[in-house]
């Protein structure tokens, strides 16, 4: 029993408080219409308070059990026959959601598709017409700076193969015969995966979904910033895993697992177990992880510089660049959030 005093509503027809504590407990691993229906049950029993406790009881998150409630409460049982939870969620704010789901057969990428072709344009600047500033000039060469004799070093002869202006100034660099060797790329990183997120950045996330549910890829030490109510370490094996609610991921960045978490969270966001994500990843856009992320996108920041992972024992010092992905229903939300990092492209 929990330590909050609780009591039946009077006149109210109840299951004890014990039995309704076993039942949600069994429906943990991610059944949402059914936690959703024992969290109205709660409420409709026990009172509006006793919600916070019923979700301390059952290990879930209290937000999280909310939404799952008023997401049940939408939609009569009869009519929820035929429906994921996840599509059923992305048509909630639809006025005609329940002509909607009677119509046919909806899929999570269907209903969020129709979600987001009825959400109203951002409005255009004054005249109707979007703003477009005009390229910059590109420089044009200038003359060396004199030595410290006050002599100036002159104009550098034209290699073979280049090209020169009419005071004999090299235009474009000379054809070379042989290319540097290459680089590895940080999108086939295969180094330390342990590095953790800045806390402005989870700040961010939180004021945009509300509060994170699970990070699949974490540690004490991590989550000691991230506060997701569910976290998986290394030990865990996330993958192994089920995936649900508002997702927090910085994976980790060796392949093949970037690969496989990217996959993995692109495949729980279509089946609608996942309904919110923001994700932290290398700018490597080139890869087939990286596209995976990207297509179910609603928003994408691209943060200006490097972002300054931490670590307790070691320095930062990332390679490259990063993206920040938003996949949800509120990419105005994390716009608003997420543009003090950087420029914020996406579906407003």
């Amino acid at each position: 029993m929990s330590e909050v005093e609780l009591s039946a509503i009077p006149g109210a027809v109840v299951r004890s408080w014990d039995e309704l504590v076993a039942e949600g407990r069994r429906a943990i691993d991610g059944f949402q219409w059914k936690l959703g229906d024992l969290a109205g049950e709660v409420e409709t029993s026990y009172g509006e308070a006793s919600l916070a406790a019923y979700a301390a009881e059952i290990n879930v998150n209290y937000t999280t059990l909310s939404e799952y409630r008023r997401i049940a409460n939408l939609y009569e049982i009869p009519r929820r026959l035929g429906i994921s939870w996840g599509a059923a969620q992305a048509l909630a704010a639809q006025p005609d959601r329940l002509e909607l789901i009677a119509s046919r057969k909806w899929t999570v990428a269907q209903a969020r598709e129709l979600a987001a072709s009825r959400r109203a344009p951002s409005p255009l600047p004054s005249g109707g017409q979007p703003s477009l500033s005009p390229p910059l000039p590109l420089p044009l060469p200038t003359a060396p700076e004199p030595d410290e004799s006050g002599e100036s070093l002159g104009w550098p002869e034209p290699s073979s193969g280049g090209s020169a202006d009419s005071r004999g100034a090299p235009l474009l660099p000379p054809l070379r015969d042989e290319l540097p060797p290459a680089q590895p790329h940080v999108g086939h990183n295969s180094g330390d995966n342990e590095w953790y997120t800045p806390a402005d950045y989870i700040k961010a996330a939180k004021a945009v979904m509300g509060d994170i549910d699970l990070d699949p890829a974490s540690s004490d030490v991590a989550n000691s910033v991230v506060g997701a109510y569910k976290f998986y370490t290394e030990a865990d094996n996330g993958l192994s895993k089920r995936w649900s609610g508002r997702v927090w991921m910085n994976p980790p960045y060796a392949q093949p697992l970037i690969a496989q978490f990217a996959e993995r969270l692109a495949e729980s966001f279509a089946a609608g177990d996942v309904t919110e994500a923001c994700v932290l990843v290398n700018n490597a856009t080139e890869t087939a992880w990286c596209s995976a992320l990207i297509t179910p996108a609603s928003a994408i920041c691209f943060p200006r510089g490097r972002i300054k992972f931490w670590h307790p024992r070691k320095e930062s010092a990332p390679l490259q660049g990063q993206l920040i992905i938003y996949l949800g229903p509120r990419p105005a939300d994390f716009r608003a959030e997420f543009r003090q990092f950087g420029p914020v492209k996406g579906e407003f």
